[in-house]
Formats: structure tokens, C-alpha cells, sequence
């Protein structure tokens, strides 16, 4: 590769990590299931989810409508969909390894008033940042912004909280509207190395054989 060439690849790489990567906003709202409760599908926006599942609101006044009402629809802030981990068991998200930011996201409970949601940050099995947030059921959700840069998951532990009057009871909670910021290498910047470095050997090769032949 000439020195012009690796310059202008040099540059290009830099002008590309010099431009801040866009927040996405993850609703669950296009997810479709028959029941009222289905695990996040493997995969869904890039991520794979533990233990956690989509609850439709619609769906869940009329399954929990005959039980006193829930913090599931209370707590969904855009409709129809929320997530909540399963039988109040921790729950995690994560990326296949790849880092990310975690900006905010809406959080409620399903049951309970004053429950206890520990939300982790980690980097290779290691904690980065930590925090515990108070929740309701009665709603609305509450948005909790974070900032947490360069993790790889986050892991959810919900516990404690008081009896809200609902007929059922539970350490779920309720999340809605998670906004990540992709952190990992763009595969653009991958392909354009690749580009460029193949094209440079193409060219050397071939007045090897120029030289070669003369």
C-alpha cells in the first residue's frame, strides 16, 4: 500500500471513530405472541435476553383484570408492549461480548409498591457500575438514566417492596423504552481495512510480475 493510500486510510478510520454513535431506543412494541407472556425472542435487536419476557398490555388487563388489576399495564409507557423478568428471578441482557452503552430506560413493578431493582454494569464478568432504584406498581414508570459507558451486560435483581392490593403478588418489575448506544467496532471500519489492504497487495503482486517480466 502507497504512503498516499494508508494516509487516506488512516484517515478515514479516524474521521469514522470521531463521529459519536447514535443512541437506539428498544420498545418491544413489534413483537407478536399468542399468549400474554413470551420470552424476548434470541436475538431481538442484536441482544440476547435473560430471562426476560414480553407482557402486552391490552393482554394483561383482561388476563389480570379478574384478579385486581396489575402494574403491567400501569407501568407500559409506549403501548402495547413492556418487558419483565420471569418469576421475579434475575434477568440480564447482553450482546455477544460486544461492548455497549446503557443510556436509560422506563422502569415500574408488576406487584408491589417500593420494590428494590438492583441494575449492574459489566465488562468481561467484572462489575463496572452498580445502583439500586425504588419502583411502583401503581405507575406511571419511572425514566432511569444511567450513562454507563463501555459494558458488556447488565444484570437485573428485583426484592422487597410492599403489598400493592393486587390480587397476585411478585418481585417482577416492569421495563419499557431501553436506549443503548453501540460501542463496538463498526463492521464498515472492518470491511474498508480489509478493502484497502487487499487492494495494496493486489497492486504490489502485480508489478512484482511487471518488474518480472521486463
Amino acid at each position: 500500500m502507497s504512503r498516499r493510500n494508508l494516509l487516506l486510510a488512516s484517515c478515514l478510520v479516524a474521521a469514522a471513530w470521531a463521529m459519536p454513535a447514535e443512541a437506539i431506543t428498544i420498545g418491544f412494541d413489534d413483537i407478536t405472541f399468542p399468549g400474554t407472556n413470551e420470552p424476548v425472542p434470541d436475538g431481538y435487536d442484536g441482544f440476547t435476553w435473560g430471562n426476560l419476557s414480553v407482557v402486552n398490555g391490552p393482554q394483561a388487563a383482561s388476563f389480570y383484570g379478574a384478579f385486581g388489576g396489575n402494574g403491567y399495564t400501569n407501568n407500559i409507557v409506549s403501548p402495547p408492549n413492556a418487558i419483565y423478568n420471569g418469576f421475579g428471578s434475575t434477568a440480564s441482557i447482553t450482546q455477544g461480548g460486544v461492548p455497549f452503552d446503557l443510556v436509560s430506560f422506563d422502569l415500574g413493578a408488576a406487584w408491589r409498591i417500593g420494590l428494590q431493582v438492583t441494575v449492574t454494569g459489566l465488562l468481561a464478568g467484572q462489575i463496572v457500575d452498580q445502583t439500586t432504584l425504588s419502583v411502583d406498581a401503581t405507575g406511571p414508570a419511572t425514566l432511569e438514566t444511567f450513562g454507563w459507558s463501555d459494558i458488556d451486560q447488565v444484570e437485573f435483581s428485583s426484592t422487597g417492596g410492599d403489598y400493592a392490593g393486587y390480587a397476585l403478588n411478585g418481585s417482577q418489575f416492569v421495563l419499557d423504552n431501553l436506549t443503548v448506544t453501540p460501542v463496538g467496532e463498526p463492521p464498515s471500519l472492518v470491511l474498508l481495512g480489509t478493502a484497502l489492504v487487499a487492494g495494496g497487495a493486489v497492486r504490489r503482486r502485480s508489478r512484482r510480475r511487471r518488474q518480472q517480466a521486463g
